[in-house]
């Protein structure tokens, strides 16, 4: 799904879902572990004045804002939803600037996949959605359990981008 072209005064009221390619050791570690081609994702929105941001949770970082500029020199890739940013805005803003990143629960969601991947039995631990991709799979009621960049991607993947 693309988004259309976005016209003056008109700020682009979709959604998009970006997905980041790491290269530093960290998201290389974390792309293998959950054998993702991701490391990290955040939520793409448009403000009144056009300018394109990120809603991420991010390791070091409270809940913050970014420019999509701020990974301009790294490799990522954008999937377009049909979720509007005025409908998601609340949930997706809850937090920024307060909620602290969540370690442990990312150190989980690796676990847990590495686990699920091998068929043995995982564990259930409530999500606080302070790690990127279980605050974008909570934000966008995809998910209630812990996830990592590539199960976000894989559900919007099959939903949007209709890979089979």
């Amino acid at each position: 799904m693309t988004s259309q072209p976005n016209q003056p005064n008109q700020p682009r009221t979709d959604v998009a879902v970006f997905f980041l390619h790491g290269e530093s050791f960290i998201s290389l570690a974390i792309e293998h572990i959950t054998d993702s081609a991701f490391s990290h994702v955040a939520l793409l929105f448009t403000d009144a004045a056009g300018n394109e941001l990120l809603v991420e949770c991010q390791g070091g970082t409270p809940k913050r804002i970014v420019p999509i500029d701020f990974y301009a020199k790294q490799n990522y890739t954008i999937i377009t939803t049909d979720y509007h940013w005025p409908t998601v805005s609340k949930t997706a803003l809850h937090g920024v600037g307060t909620t602290g990143y969540d370690y442990l629960e990312a150190g989980i969601a690796g676990i847990e996949d590495w686990l699920a991947e091998r068929n043995l039995p995982t564990f259930e631990y409530a999500p606080s959605g302070n790690i990127c991709s279980t605050s974008v799979a909570l934000d966008l009621s995809l998910s209630d359990k812990v996830v990592t960049p590539g199960d976000v991607y894989k559900i919007l993947a099959d939903k949007y981008l209709k890979l089979r």
